[in-house]
Formats: structure tokens, sequence, C-alpha cells
């Protein structure tokens, strides 16, 4: 969630997906053109349903944008409007623009898709010996290495640092390696670190010199500094009690830590990248341009591995598709026809929901930026363009399914959101009876204090910066407020002690939520 999100081929099907038929140019054209022609009624249409502040649109077509708009604000406080110009968070649609980075340091021979990380940080540990010692940077930029999805994302809202968090990996449990998909946003960022140390320099310098400054995106950042600095820059949006409103102003809450959290340095490779919709035309055009341009050329033995499928995602639906697969930081599919798809999207849940696709056959890209929530329009928006240009018309209502989709992910977490406490509540305990310190090798540390009333205070992080006060539910159960970019606003999360332990709830994924007192 990155950060909400939404989730190789053997020789014969990589074979049928070569030989699909190329698009006849007479039929590419009108397709495109009557793809291009309905974006503007439905951007519009969409905006009116769903009230998102702002979008930005571009197309790319044979190497020139040929579609490329603003609408909205990009602040609903100051009533700025988008353009396409406009700077947004583009979340994990980092991953792909990251991994073509990757491509240009590994054409230089100094590392492959296909180095050990471990060639590279000796120190790398997985809780199973032989994975720790044998994962790729490619393992890691296809989500095989068994890892659990979103694996170390839970512990960035304690402000850890980035190697505390790649640390922390080793207490996770593993999943079949090289045999599973789980999307990870440290382990690609780990798997990028180490290209960069390869390339003596730091990622964000890395990823100017080798992509945007050749490719001529001036305005595009993998530093969150940058991005707050653009004098035209989207800031993100949340639907509170009926409409959206200014999103990473979640301090007001009490939550002083959430600005830390909204900094994306940490994920940069995965996630921190910040461009507009001009700049990602050109890296569009970069692309289905095979990686050549005047000022810049990746060789295909380089680039082309991260468009192979690595990672199978999904089952074929029917006969005449294939099945969803991941590249190294690309999504594939052949949805229609046989003809593929490289797309990737991504979210955050303080107010940022991209989705960009390309279709090859038919030389063309398409990419939505929007400031809000993740709801579905962006991807809808991409969904539509893509079928009529491959089928000739839309196949189904994807506005419908994306919403309907994304409807569950968008409610508050936890097995008492939504409930009211039970009347009467059994009583807790003193306060002081749950006083103490707790000890958890993932999480580290969590010191509970008596708060006001009943009330507990829970200290998390290092030096206990992060806080949050836990209310009484009933018996020895509380409940607090997680908001982080897994735990949307109004969720809510138990704390259950029992004699010596306390789970917390939200913490408890891969049932690692388990605290333990420490002895005195």
């Amino acid at each position: 969630m990155d950060r909400v999100c939404f989730r190789g081929l053997g020789g014969i099907g990589l074979a049928m997906l070569l030989a699909a038929p190329v698009l006849a140019q007479e039929t590419q054209d009108s397709r495109v053109d009557a793809a291009i022609a309905q974006l503007d009624g439905q951007i519009r249409a969409l905006m009116e349903e769903t009230h998102v502040p702002g979008l930005a649109i571009a197309v790319v077509k044979n190497g020139e944008t040929v579609f490329e708009r603003g609408y909205g604000v990009r602040n609903l406080e100051t009533g700025e409007p988008v353009t396409p110009e406009t700077v947004f968070q583009l979340a994990s649609m980092s991953k792909p623009i990251g991994a073509s980075v990757i491509a240009s340091v590994i054409a230089d021979g100094k590392v492959g898709w296909d180095t050990k990380v471990r060639e590279i940080f000796p120190w790398f540990t997985l809780s199973d010996p032989w994975v720790s010692a044998n994962v790729t940077i490619g393992d890691l930029y296809s989500h095989r290495t068994g890892l659990p999805d979103h694996a170390g994302d839970d512990l960035e809202q304690f402000d850890y640092s980035q190697r505390e968090v790649f640390d922390a990996l080793r207490y996770l449990p593993l999943g079949a390696f090289r045999a599973s998909y789980a999307y990870t946003n440290y382990g690609m960022t780990l798997a990028a670190e180490a290209v960069a140390t390869i390339a003596g320099e730091d990622w964000a310098d890395l990823s100017r010199d080798r992509l945007y400054i050749p490719l001529g995106m001036t305005s595009t950042s993998s530093r969150f500094d940058d991005f707050r600095k653009q004098p035209n820059h989207a800031v993100g949006h949340v639907w509170e009690e009926g409409q959206y409103v200014v999103g990473p102003e979640r301090t007001k809450a009490g939550l002083s830590h959430w600005s830390s959290a909204y900094n994306t340095d940490r994920t940069s490779p995965a996630a921190g990248v910040s461009s507009s919709a001009v700049d990602l035309a050109r890296w569009m055009a970069f692309m289905l341009a095979d990686g050549r341009t005047e000022k810049l050329s990746i060789p295909a033995a380089a680039l082309t591995p991260m468009v192979t499928p690595k990672s199978m995602i999904s089952e074929a639906p029917d006969l005449r598709a294939t099945g969803g697969y991941y590249g190294y930081g690309m999504f594939l599919s052949s949805p229609v026809s046989g003809h593929v798809v490289w797309s990737h999207g991504g979210a955050f849940s303080w107010g940022s929901a991209t989705a960009m696709t390309l279709i090859p056959d038919a030389n063309v890209g398409i990419v939505v930026l929007v400031n809000a929530t993740p709801n579905g329009v962006a991807d809808a928006i991409t969904a539509q363009f893509t079928d009529i240009v491959l089928a000739g018309n839309p196949t189904r209502d994807w506005w419908t399914i994306y919403k309907a989709g994304l409807a569950p992910v968008l409610e508050p977490q936890g097995r008492l959101a939504k409930l009211q406490p039970p009347d009467p509540a059994r009583p807790a305990q003193s306060p002081s009876a749950y006083a103490g310190r707790y000890e958890n090798a993932y999480f580290g540390d969590l010191e509970i204090a008596p708060g006001e009333g009943d009330a507990l205070l829970l200290k998390f992080g290092p030096d206990g910066q992060v806080q949050f006060t836990a209310r009484h539910w009933d018996a020895d159960t509380f409940v607090f407020e997680p908001f982080n970019d897994a735990q949307l606003l109004g969720s809510l999360s138990a704390v259950d002690f029992s004699g010596d332990r306390v789970t917390i709830e939200a913490y408890d994924d891969n049932g690692l939520g388990t605290f333990v007192r420490k002895s005195d």
C-alpha cells in the first residue's frame, strides 16, 4: 500500500506471446484514436461521480505525446489547478521506473539480474540460510523470494531506519523460494540499494543521472524532499465524513509521527518516485522504443528481462488469454487476442492513486495520476483505454469492477471496527497491572504506561517516540486507532492481554504481533 496494492512463462507460453500478431496499422490507428476520443468524457463523468480532487493524464503513440491534460485541483484548500506538469507521488509505479534504472547499471557489466545479494551485502539474512545465500537481485525484483506480502512495511510507521527494516526481515516466515509470489516493497528496495552500491551512487542520484536527466524528465525525482519543494505538486486527499480533505494532515488527529511515515525515502526504489504526466510520457515513449533514444540507450539484454515473465500471479481466465505475471518491476499480461500488455499502478492511502499501461504491439501507452485515496478511477480509465485499443470497444464495465473490488480494502480494519464496546463492559485490571516493557524480535520493544483514566499509553519504535492511546474495551482488551497506510481512518486494533503477553491485532498479520513482558 505501498500502500494499498492490487494484486515466468515456460517456453511454449513465451513463444505464444512472441508470436502474437501485430495489430494492422489501420486497425491500430483507428482503435487508438477511438480510445483517446472517449477519455475526456469518461474522466469528467468519473470525477463528477467520485469527487476526486485532481487528475493528470498523458497518452503516447508512436513516440509522441498525443494527449495530455490536467483536471480538477491539486489542493482543495488552495484551489490551484492540476496541469500536465503537476508532480504527483507515484507510489508503486516507481517500481518499473526503478527497474529501468537497474537495467542501465546492468548494461555496464558489473552486476546482473542474477547477482546474489550476499555478494554485495554479506550481512543480508532471511529466516532460511540457503535462501539467504542464494537470493538474487532478480528474485527481489520479481517478488519471488518467499517473503510475505508487504514484508517490512508494518515497521515503517515506527520510524525505524532502512537498514533496521532490512535486518528485521530475517524474522519473517518464508513461502516457497522462486515458486511463490508476494509483493514486497522492502525486498525490492534492498535489491536496488545493492545495485546502487555497485554503481557507487546514492539511489536518488543514480536514478537522476542514469534516467531522468537523459530523458529530459526535469520534474522527476526519487527523493521526497524534491517532491515537497516542487511549486506545482499535488497534495494527497482522503475521504472523511462524506468529503475529500487534505490527507497528510493526519497530524491534527494526534499522530505526530505520521509525517515521517509520509516520507517515502526509505523505500524510494519501490515507492518514492514523484513525477508529472509530461515526464512520464517521455519514459513511456522510451520503453516503447525498446529502450533507445538519441540521449539514452539501454541494451536489450539488460532491459528485456524486465518485461519477461518471472513470477506467476494468477491463472489464465480463459483459453483466449494468458494468466497474470510479474517481470522485474512490471506486471505482464495478455488479456485480449494474445497481445502483451505491460502495466503497473501505485497507491498511498493518504492520497495517491496511479496507473500506467503500455501496449507494445500498438506502440501506445497511457498514464493516469490521481491525488486521492485509491478508489479505482485511475485503474478504470487505463483498463477501458486498453480494452478499446485491443478489442475495439470496452468488454466490461471496468469502473464497476474496480469500485467493487476496492471497496473492502478501503473499509476500516480490525475485528472491533464499527462496533460499540459491550455495555456494561467487564472491568479491566488497574493500569499499573499492564504497565511495563515488552519485547518482540521483529517489532522491537513496546513500553506500556498508564494514561488518563483507565487508558493505556503504547510507546513503539526507537526511544518510544511513536505513541498511541489505547482505551479500554472489555476485560483485558483495549483498542487504539492504528492509522497507517494499511489501516485507514476508522480502523481499530485490539490490544489483548494474557498473563505476561500482549497481542497487537494490527501487527499480527504474520503471527508476530505478540509482545512478551520483560522480567525485572
